[in-house]
C-alpha cells in the first residue's frame, strides 16, 4: 500500500525578477515555475524591491506576506537573492550567509584596515566559527 503525502513539493520558486531600465532598475518578487528561464513572465508578482536608494537614503521593499506564506505552503523553493532579501527585512530566519555579510560590512565601516576585511570569503567561515560567531 502506497503513502500519500501530505504536500508534493511544487515546481515553482520565488526569486528576484529584473525590472526598469539600465538606469533606474528594479526587482519584483516573482512566482516562476522551476524549469522556466528567468526572461519569461512570472506566474505572480508577490512583492517589489527598489534598489536604487531615495532621497532619504532608503531602499524600498514592499511584500504580499499573505502570497508569500501561500506560495511557500505549496512548496514553493526560495532562491538565494529572496531568502536574503527577506531575512534583512525580517520577514524570515536569516541565513548564515546574511549573517556573514552583515558581519563583514559592519567590521568594515568600523575599520576598513582590519585584516578580516582583506581575506578571502573562505576564511570569513573559519575566523567566525573560531570565534563562535557562527555555527554551522
Amino acid at each position: 500500500m502506497r503513502f500519500k503525502r501530505f504536500f508534493w513539493p511544487s515546481g515553482h520558486t520565488i526569486r528576484l525578477y529584473k525590472m526598469g531600465c539600465a538606469n533606474r532598475p528594479y526587482y519584483q518578487l516573482a512566482v516562476l515555475e522551476a524549469r522556466k528561464r528567468p526572461g519569461r513572465v512570472p506566474d505572480e508578482v508577490i512583492g517589489t524591491f527598489e534598489m536604487m536608494e531615495n532621497e532619504r537614503n532608503e531602499r524600498l521593499f514592499a511584500v504580499d506576506c499573505e502570497r508569500l506564506m501561500f506560495w511557500m505552503g505549496k512548496g514553493a523553493k526560495l532562491s538565494k537573492g529572496a531568502s536574503a532579501l527577506l531575512g534583512y527585512a525580517g520577514l524570515l530566519e536569516a541565513g548564515p550567509e546574511s549573517l556573514l555579510t552583515a558581519w563583514r560590512v559592519r567590521l568594515q565601516a568600523e575599520n576598513p584596515e582590519a585584516p578580516e576585511v582583506k581575506q578571502g570569503k573562505g576564511r570569513y567561515t573559519e575566523d567566525l566559527r573560531k570565534r563562535g560567531i557562527v555555527v554551522i
